[in-house]
C-alpha cells in the first residue's frame, strides 16, 4: 500500500507534512514554528497536517498568528488508504515528537520514499537512520528542524537519495512477510 508516487514532478513548490494525532506528545507546534522559519527565509513551500485531536484549534490559531494560514492546510483524520495519497504529495516528512514508542508514521513515509526528519527519541531512532534515510534532531529544537528542512529543500538529490535509502531500509526490515516470519521464529523458540 505504501509506495512512492509515480507522477510527482521533481521541481516546484516543496510540500512537507506530518500524519499524526494532534496531541502534545507529537510536538506539532514545533513543526509549525520551524515551518515559519523556512517561509520567512523565502522558501516556496507548504505544510500538510493530516490528523485530528485535542490541539487542533490551538494549532490552527498558532498558524493564523504566525501568518501561515495560506501555506498550512489542516486535513483532519483520514483512513489508511487516504494517508497514502497524502504521503505521496509530500517531499519531506517531519515528526517532531516529544514522546514516541515505535514510529509507524516514519516507516510509512520511508516506504513511500520520503526523507524523514524526526526527533531523536524512542523508536524513531530505530526507524530513521540519521544522514542516510533522513535526519534526527533534538526534541523541541525548532531551529534544527528548520535547518534540516532547508537542507533538503536546497538539495533535491539528497532528498531523492534519502528517500531511496529509506524505502530500501523499510523493505529489508519491515516487510510484512519478513516480520511475520521473524515473529513465528520467536514463538517457536519460546514454546517449542
Amino acid at each position: 500500500l505504501f509506495t512512492p508516487s509515480k507522477d510527482k514532478p521533481p521541481e516546484g513548490e516543496i510540500c512537507m507534512g506530518i500524519v499524526k494525532a494532534l496531541e502534545d506528545s507529537y510536538g506539532i507546534e514545533y513543526l509549525i514554528r520551524a515551518f515559519k522559519i523556512v517561509v520567512d527565509k523565502g522558501y516556496d513551500s507548504n505544510l500538510l497536517i493530516v490528523g485530528d485531536g485535542s490541539l487542533r484549534k490551538n494549532l490552527e490559531k498558532l498558524t493564523k498568528t504566525l501568518n501561515l494560514s495560506n501555506a498550512v492546510k489542516f486535513i483532519g483524520r483520514v483512513d489508511n488508504y487516504t494517508v497514502v495519497e497524502y504521503l505521496q504529495k509530500m517531499d519531506i516528512f517531519v515528526i517532531p515528537s516529544i514522546r514516541e514508542s515505535f514510529g509507524v508514521a516514519a516507516v510509512e513515509a520511508s516506504s513511500c520514499a520520503i526523507p524523514v526528519i524526526a526527533s531523536k527519541i524512542g523508536g524513531l531512532s530505530e526507524v530513521v537512520i540519521d544522514e542516510k534515510t533522513g535526519f534526527l534532531v533534538a526534541p523541541g529544537d525548532t531551529e534544527s528542524i528548520a535547518a534540516k528542512i532547508i537542507k533538503l529543500i536546497e538539495e533535491p538529490l539528497l532528498r531523492q537519495q534519502f528517500g531511496k535509502e529509506g524505502r530500501k531500509f523499510v523493505i529489508s526490515n519491515f516487510e510484512w512477510e519478513l516480520c511475520a516470519s521473524k515473529m513465528e521464529g520467536i514463538y517457536n523458540d519460546i514454546f517449542m
